[in-house]
C-alpha cells in the first residue's frame, strides 16, 4: 500500500520527484545495503522487515486526516529518509506479500530546516559522507538550476552539477561532464578562493570544517565558470594535446591561473561581488573558441617560469603563493 499510494504514480512508475530532499538518489540494486534489503525481502526474515529496516520518513507542509475514515491526505510530500528502501521495495514489488510491513513516519512541517535536521540525523542506513549534506543547502539547489539553464545555450558544453549522489545514474551522460559536490568544490576553491593546494589534497577537510563553498552570498555563475575552466583543461589532458598531460598534477593551479591570463593581471573578485557576473562572462567567452588553447599554454609557461614542484609541494600553500608571484611577474612584462 505504501508503494501504491505514496511511491508510485498512476502508471506504476516510481515517483522520482518525491526524493528531491534526499541527499542521494537510488544507488542501485548492486549497492551492498540494497542487496541486503533485497535478500531480507526474499527470506524467512521478510516477516521481520519492519524491525530490521530503518523505515521511511515522510515530511509534508500539510497533512490532513479524515476522522471518520482515517484516510490521510498529503500535500507536496517528500521522502526524506528511506530512498534506498523505497526503491528496493519498488524493484521487488512483484514479489512482495502482506507479510512485509514497513515503518513509515509522517511529519507535518513547513520549515525546510526541520527537514534538513531530520535528514542529517537519520540518513545513516547507508554510510553518508558529511559533504553529501551540502546537497540540502538552498545554494546547492540554485547552483544546480543555474547549470540546468546554461545547458540551454547551444554554444556551451553541457555540464551537469550532480547535487545528489547518483542523480544522473543511467542517464547516458559523459562522466567528464558531471561535477559532484566534491569535484565542484575543488574547482571553486581553486579559481575563486585561490586554494588549489587544498583542492589537490584537503577538499574533504574544507567541506567538513568550513563554509567557504556553497555560501548563500555566492553568485551561482562562479561555480559554473570554475567548472567550465576545469572541464576545458581536462579535455586537453584527455586528448593529450599541447603537453597538457604533463601538467595534470597541477590542473587545479592551472584553473587558478586561467582567469588571470584572460584579464592580463592577478585579480580575483569575490564570488558574491557585483563584478563577478561580468568577470565570469568574459572568462567563459574565451572558453567558447580556440582562444582558450593559447591561454592554457600561457598558464603552463607561468608554471615553467619557476621550479617544478614535488607532489608534496603541490599540496602546500607556499607553492600557491610562489606561483601567484610568478604570475604577477609574467603578466606585468
Amino acid at each position: 500500500e505504501f508503494l501504491e499510494k505514496i511511491a508510485m504514480d498512476d502508471e506504476g512508475n516510481i515517483r522520482e520527484e518525491v526524493f528531491d530532499e534526499n541527499v542521494r538518489a537510488f544507488l542501485g540494486g548492486d549497492n551492498p545495503v540494497n542487496k541486503d534489503i533485497a535478500k531480507t525481502l526474499h527470506s524467512e526474515k521478510s516477516k521481520q522487515f519492519a524491525v530490521l529496516n530503518n523505515g521511511v520518513t515522510i515530511i509534508a507542509p500539510e497533512i490532513a486526516i479524515q476522522s471518520n475514515t482515517k484516510v490521510m491526505h498529503l500535500t507536496n510530500y517528500q521522502i526524506i529518509n528511506g530512498c534506498q528502501t523505497t526503491n528496493t521495495l519498488y524493484e521487488h514489488y512483484a514479489d512482495l506479500n502482506d507479510n512485509v510491513e514497513l515503518v513509515v513516519k509522517f511529519i507535518e512541517s513547513q520549515d525546510t530546516d526541520v527537514a534538513i535536521e531530520i535528514v542529517t540525523a537519520t540518513n545513516n542506513q547507508s554510510a553518508v559522507e558529511n559533504e553529501a549534506f551540502y546537497a540540502l543547502r538552498e545554494k546547492a539547489r540554485l547552483i544546480q538550476k543555474f547549470f540546468d539553464i546554461q545547458r540551454n545555450d547551444e554554444a556551451k558544453e553541457k555540464l551537469f552539477f550532480e547535487r545528489r549522489e547518483n542523480e544522473y545514474r543511467n542517464k547516458s551522460i559523459q562522466t567528464t561532464k558531471i561535477y559532484d559536490i566534491k569535484e565542484l568544490a575543488r574547482c571553486f576553491i581553486s579559481v575563486f578562493k585561490l586554494r588549489p593546494h587544498d583542492a589537490s589534497r584537503y577538499v574533504k577537510k574544507v567541506l567538513n570544517t568550513s563554509d567557504i563553498v556553497f555560501d548563500d552570498k555566492d553568485n551561482e555563475c562562479a561555480y559554473h565558470c570554475a567548472a567550465y575552466i576545469c572541464y576545458k583543461f581536462n579535455t586537453l589532458i584527455n586528448g593529450r594535446k599541447n603537453d597538457a598531460p604533463k601538467y595534470n598534477r597541477l590542473r587545479w593551479h592551472i584553473a587558478m591561473l586561467y582567469p588571470w591570463v584572460v584579464f592580463g593581471k592577478v585579480e580575483t573578485p569575490d564570488p558574491s561581488s557585483k563584478k563577478i557576473t561580468a568577470y565570469c562572462d568574459k572568462v567563459l567567452k574565451t572558453l567558447l573558441n580556440e582562444e582558450y588553447i593559447e591561454n592554457f599554454k600561457t598558464c603552463q609557461r607561468i608554471i615553467d617560469s619557476i621550479e617544478m614542484p614535488t607532489d608534496d609541494q603541490i599540496k602546500r600553500g607556499k607553492y600557491t603563493s610562489e606561483l601567484k608571484e610568478a604570475a604577477e611577474k609574467f603578466l606585468n612584462k
